[in-house]
């Protein structure tokens, strides 16, 4: 599961997370308890279970995606046929020809149900099209905070272990490390990266989220229009 789980987290990276901190190194955690290895074992699982679920994202937008330019281009086909009979309703009523006026008022009737239903098709597909972008960029960023999560926590744990196991001499009491390699005195160990990146991804995650409710709000609107009976255009 280890191998699987380095996978995940290096593909993130490449991905996207292009701002993910390095991992922290396996020999700090060597005093982790029960109850830590416990915490972390159930973030690597959420890891593993949350990747399968970005991956089933991103394939049902793949496969599931309309055509949304083949319904673009048979909009403009009813379009130009709509203006085609109104054209010519206008030439036979100049001319009083009250045959053709009946024949091409209902063809201009029919024309113009068609032309509303195929506007509420392109505006369900476009919603449709962005609910699957929207979802495959929210596991994404769910995916990414758990990976944040995980390195968090692992900090903890290496930060408490280095304090134990490094103490502070003379020369970084006085603050002669910090002033040369322009450290944090209050962050020995460079670990607070890990806390700044957690709660990035964080932010990240509730944009994703506001916007893929707004995208589900939109989808659902649309799929209620789509099935309505269509109106005549005035």
């Amino acid at each position: 599961m280890k191998k699987y789980l380095l996978a995940i987290i290096a593909f993130a990276f490449i991905t996207g997370c292009t701002t993910l901190p390095g991992p922290v190194q396996e020999q700090y955690l060597a005093d982790k308890t029960e109850s830590d290895a416990a915490r972390l074992e159930q973030i690597e699982s959420k890891i593993i279970t949350k990747n399968r679920e970005k991956q089933a994202a991103e394939v049902n937008r793949k496969d599931n995606t309309p055509d949304i330019e083949n319904t673009k281009e048979v909009l403009n086909l009813i379009t130009r046929e709509n203006k085609l009979f109104k054209d010519q309703l206008e030439l036979y009523t100049k001319s009083k020809d009250a045959r053709n006026i009946e024949l091409k008022r209902q063809q201009l009737e029919e024309n113009e149900e068609k032309l509303e239903r195929q506007r509420r098709l392109l505006k369900y597909e476009e919603s449709q099209k962005n609910l699957y972008d929207s979802e495959a960029e929210l596991r994404n960023r769910e995916l990414a905070v758990l990976v944040a999560k995980l390195n968090f926590e692992k900090s903890k744990i290496a930060e408490a272990y280095r304090e134990k196991t490094e103490p502070v001499d003379e020369d970084e009491k006085k603050g002669f490390f910090s002033s040369l390699f322009k450290r944090d005195k209050d962050d020995r160990f460079g670990y607070k990266k890990y806390r700044t990146h957690l709660e990035k991804m964080k932010k990240e995650e509730e944009k994703s989220l506001k916007k893929y409710n707004e995208a589900k709000a939109a989808y659902d609107a649309s799929k209620k229009e789509l099935n309505e009976p269509a109106k005549e255009e005035k």
